[in-house]
């Protein structure tokens, strides 16, 4: 969603100013645990990337398994990215 559209339907919404460099350091993280897996990743920007999962690293035999293996040890690298500050509350958002 734009910002013009989010503070247009929320006026009190907080701006906040972007850690970029904190950004990259955990997409490089992520990526690299997405490496332990394949080869094959297509990068489409820091927080997202398509792998091929069809021959990975792993022998999983599905990439529904290789998706839920490979989603674990991403969490706690992510939750490292993480502000200290309160979720908002989004109801009626």
């Amino acid at each position: 969603m734009p910002s013009t559209t989010a503070l247009a339907k929320r006026p009190q919404l907080a701006f906040v100013s972007p850690r970029l460099e904190v950004y990259k350091a955990v997409s490089y993280q992520i990526h690299t645990i997405f490496a332990d897996y394949t080869d094959l990743i297509e990068p489409l920007s820091l927080d997202e990337a398509y792998l091929d999962v069809t021959a990975n690293r792993k022998g999983l035999s599905t990439a529904s398994d290789t998706a839920t293996r490979s989603g674990s040890p991403t969490r706690p690298v992510a939750a490292l990215s993480g502000r200290n500050d309160p979720k908002p509350d989004m109801r009626g958002a």
